[in-house]
């Protein structure tokens, strides 16, 4: 058991020093305990060590798997070392609230463009640590200097909705997933999917479509249930979770980016805490 009473939000998996498994949880709180992969011991306890990504709502590991970055309901981002669990950087991000931190893949071969006012450059890919999204739907990308422990915004990229839209038209943000260089981005009514490297320019207009891409109609009720959390379950497949608690599997195809339903899975519970894989294996996802 882990030491207090806290629920726990995340679980964050990378290696050691000398190659081992290094297992840490965080609660609701901010505390973090760090696990043994051999007996499931808590072999440390580190006590309100987050202080701003509380309660944690997003965690991505860096490409060496030793730091990772953490957000919450504030507009700092965090960077934990997984080795000796402590807090090596906090870092302000303007006034706005971050919506979420997302793995960078390297194998995308991103290189992004000057800013206009040209400090903002990726050197190279192997820079950028980890992406992060705002509330105001900007997406920027981080670079991370390990041996002088420096953070830093090396580009920054808007995404706008379809020209022409509204401001009563567009629908509530709800999630963002990412994976293998292909980012999903989640309404209560719709979704985008694309590359990674659309993010080189200083913005971006996905194609999507505001209407036509809502949940199913539940055959008791009247009102319309809406999209609220995606995930990847591998590389070409996401996991699409609604306000009825069904869960959607879709599967991507590489060639267009378009999704394709494969199946339903009815009193899903939260998807953050499913695995996944064990739901796609079911019979009735054959």
């Amino acid at each position: 058991m882990c030491p207090g009473r806290s629920a726990i939000q995340q679980l964050v998996v990378g290696w050691g020093s000398e190659f081992e498994e290094v297992v840490l949880s965080i609660d609701s709180q901010g505390n973090v305990c760090k696990w043994s992969s051999q007996d499931g011991r808590c072999i440390q306890n580190c006590p309100g060590l987050l202080k701003h990504a509380v309660p944690s709502t997003s965690v991505s590991t860096f490409c060496d798997n030793r730091y990772v970055a953490l957000s919450g309901p504030s507009a700092v981002i965090e960077v934990l070392d997984l080795w000796f669990p402590q807090i090596v950087h906090r870092v302000q991000c303007g006034s706005i609230d971050i919506v979420a931190v997302l793995p960078f893949d390297l194998e995308s071969n991103v290189e992004a463009q000057s800013s206009s006012s040209g400090d903002n450059v990726i050197t190279t890919p192997e820079d950028v640590a980890f992406i992060s999204l705002d509330l105001e739907c900007v997406f920027r990308l981080w670079n991370w200097h390990e041996q002088r422990t420096r953070i830093a915004v090396s580009h920054s990229c808007r995404v706008s909705l379809p020209r022409g839209s509204k401001s009563s038209s567009i629908p509530r943000f709800r999630d963002v997933a990412a994976r293998s260089g292909v980012i999903v981005m989640l309404w209560c009514s719709t979704w985008a999917v694309f590359e990674q490297s659309e993010l080189r320019s200083p913005s971006f207009e996905p194609k999507m479509s505001l209407e036509g891409r809502r949940p199913p109609v539940l055959s008791n009720s009247m009102n319309r249930p809406e999209w609220i959390k995606v995930r990847f379950a591998d590389t070409t497949t996401i996991v699409l979770l609604d306000s009825a608690d069904r869960m959607f599997v879709y599967s991507i195809d590489r060639k267009d980016l378009s999704l394709k339903q494969q199946s339903c899975l009815v009193n899903s519970g939260n998807v953050s805490l499913v695995p996944v894989r064990f739901f796609i294996n079911f019979e009735c996802f054959s």
